[in-house]
This record gives C-alpha cells, structure tokens and sequence, in this order.
C-alpha cells in the first residue's frame, strides 16, 4: 500500500486512537481493521460525520482486536461454509460498534452504505459481508442497545 499518515481520532471523550490514513485516489474507500490497526481513505472524512466516523472505528476496532483470533478460528472452520463465519464476524462488529456508539448512529451509517451500494460509490462484496439489509435488521433488533 501506499504511504500513510498517522492521525490521533476522538473515539470518545478521553480516549482517542491512531489511525493509517491512506490519501492516494487509489484507496479513497479504504475502510479496514486487521492485526491490530484501523486503515480509512479519504471518503472516511468526506462522506462521513462525526458520528458515523466513530461508527467506523468502532466496527473496524472489533475487527483489529479480534483478527489473529478470526483468522485462526476461520483457518480452523474453512471446511466449513467460510462466507457464513466472515458474516458472523460482520454482525458482531455492528453490534460492537453500536454497543459504543449507539443504535441509531450505527443504523445510520449503515443506510448510508446501503445507499453507496446501491448508488455505486461503493462496491458490495458478499464474500466478506452480509446482505446490508440483514445487517440493518439485526442492528434494528437491539433493542437493548440506545
């Protein structure tokens, strides 16, 4: 990949994060956490508010901390449906990222990739991630989550 630049992020008041900021056209819809680190392009600050950004990081942040594990957990399973193992690490990360940042942020950042998608601002990839529409249900269903 190309250079990056690391940048401090407001996660929350009092803790903030280092990001990989990546601003080649090239990676403008990078949104990424694994081993440890959370990767964004430039559309993280152009198409996104504040709220969603935090949504993002959240959601990437499950993924970076729990990456070594998902990775020997999915080698392990492979013989199994792989697809349905990466949705499942989809859908703990939008419950994740919305146990910190709330129901309605977190279903409003979905809608909005929901309408990238449709818009083609950004690619679906069904192989890594479920049908948004059945992640927006499941986030809708966490009814104990504000």
């Amino acid at each position: 990949m190309n250079k990056y630049k690391r940048i401090d992020f407001d996660l929350k008041e009092g803790k903030k994060v280092k990001l990989r900021f990546y601003e080649s056209p090239e990676y403008k819809n990078l949104l990424w956490g694994g081993w440890f680190t959370v990767k964004v392009g430039t559309y993280f600050f152009d198409k996104f508010d504040l709220n969603e950004q935090r949504v993002i990081v959240w959601h990437e942040l499950y993924h970076a901390k729990h990456s070594f594990f998902n990775w020997l957990f999915d080698s392990i399973r492979l013989w199994f449906d792989s697809k349905k193992i990466k949705w499942s690490t989809e859908f703990r990360a939008d419950k994740f990222a919305a146990s910190n940042c709330g129901r309605e942020n977190t279903l409003k950042f979905l809608r909005k990739i929901k309408e990238f998608y449709q818009n083609g601002v950004v690619k679906y990839n069904s192989k890594t991630h479920p049908p948004i529409d059945e992640r927006i249900k499941r986030v809708e269903s966490f009814l104990c989550i504000k």
